[in-house]
């Protein structure tokens, strides 16, 4: 009879249950998610990760489990996106965050067309087919520097991140007939 001797840990290898990880981001490499961000957004010569790399590991995040920005960085070393999207866990604070999401705001309607007309291309899928809806309008919250704003001419573009938020005015509608 042989007997079997058991030295500790035989090699010094971490491992990641990557789970849905594992289709999330060979899908956001596919669809070429962090090249179409940087190039809208200007490239920070001081930071350590360019905008692109950050979003999509926070797109990632976001379909993988939705968790709040200070605890994406403990998702990220638990779940193996750190190592998947070559970000140490360590440089994913909410600041990094932040301001990656500030600077994606403000070229948000540019960056989504460019990514629809890119995946309707790559894969084949007419633009009809894909839900891609700019006129999407969504109101939370309330804005104390909110002010009402002058009617705009054709030649005006409409969407400017730099615009103040507008000034919504709730309108009460009749009571439908007994």
């Amino acid at each position: 009879m042989s007997e079997l001797t058991w030295y500790g840990k035989q090699i010094d290898v971490e491992t990641a249950a990557f789970g849905a990880l594992a289709v999330i981001e060979p899908m956001i490499q596919k669809i070429g998610l962090a090249e179409i961000i940087n190039q809208h957004l200007p490239v920070d010569n001081q930071a350590d990760y360019d905008h692109g790399s950050i979003l999509s590991l926070l797109v990632a995040a976001r379909l993988y489990s939705p968790v709040a920005l200070s605890n994406v960085s403990e998702w990220a070393k638990q779940s193996g996106a750190d190592g998947l999207f070559g970000i140490p866990a360590a440089k994913l604070n909410d600041d990094r965050l932040g301001r990656s999401l500030d600077a994606f705001f403000k070229q948000r309607h540019s960056i989504l067309a460019s990514l629809a007309l890119y995946v309707a291309k790559t894969f084949g899928i007419s633009l009809d087919r894909l839900y891609y809806d700019p006129t999407h309008i969504l109101f939370t919250g309330a804005y104390a520097d909110a002010e009402a704003r002058e009617e705009t001419s054709d030649s005006v573009a409409l969407i400017d991140a730099d615009l103040a938020p507008a000034q919504t005015l709730s309108r009460r509608l009749p009571s439908p007939p007994d």
